[in-house]
């Protein structure tokens, strides 16, 4: 399914992002997102360390709308601190190219690749998956496990000092129905 395709990028802990480098590529989507399809909503929490001995937990909501077309999706994330309370936003649009692969796009502007595999599996739709992105200085590569309905995901990123690597976990399940006022079960 490519919906899940996206799912590689949904939880890149926002905290690593700004604006994105410079560069010639912008996206412009061939099809408006089509606002009647209910997203991907998936719920869950993660942990962060750094080289610097910091360390942080946080949760995560990323919901996930498809373009009409089907030739990709808008992914927006919100997160929070589970001490501080302080919540981020990252938000970002994956378009599928072809034999399993994607672009992505942050602000307009290409940041990435990614691929995924699918996982042999009763469960259609599970795959392993793998990114790379840079954005405003920082090299960041993830990887996941989507099973049924639930993501693995983990990752690091080196900071644009590079001299500060954070890593991360996130375990997240999809909202399979959901309460979210507006929204149909999917």
């Amino acid at each position: 399914m490519k919906r899940r395709l996206m799912l590689a990028l949904l939880c890149v802990p926002a905290f690593s992002f700004g604006n994105p480098l410079q560069q010639t590529q912008t996206f412009t989507p061939r099809t408006e997102v089509h606002p009647s399809h209910n997203p991907a909503i998936y719920r869950g929490t993660g942990s962060w360390k750094a080289t610097d001995g910091e360390a942080g937990t946080y949760t995560v909501v990323s919901e996930a709308y498809h373009f009409s077309g089907r030739d990709g999706v808008q992914v927006q994330n919100t997160h929070q601190d589970t001490v501080t309370g302080k919540r981020w936003n990252f938000d970002f649009m994956v378009e599928h190219t072809n034999y399993g692969f994607a672009t992505i796009w942050i602000d307009g502007v290409q940041a990435g690749r990614g691929y995924c595999f699918p996982i042999a599996s009763h469960h259609e739709g599970d795959k392993k998956c793998h990114l790379n992105v840079i954005t405003n200085g920082v090299r960041i590569e993830q990887s996941m496990v989507m099973k049924e309905h639930n993501l693995y995901i983990w990752g690091s990123h080196v900071l644009a000092d590079g001299h500060n690597i954070v890593a991360w976990e996130q375990n997240l399940t999809e909202l399979v129905e959901t309460t979210i006022p507006g929204r149909l079960p999917h």
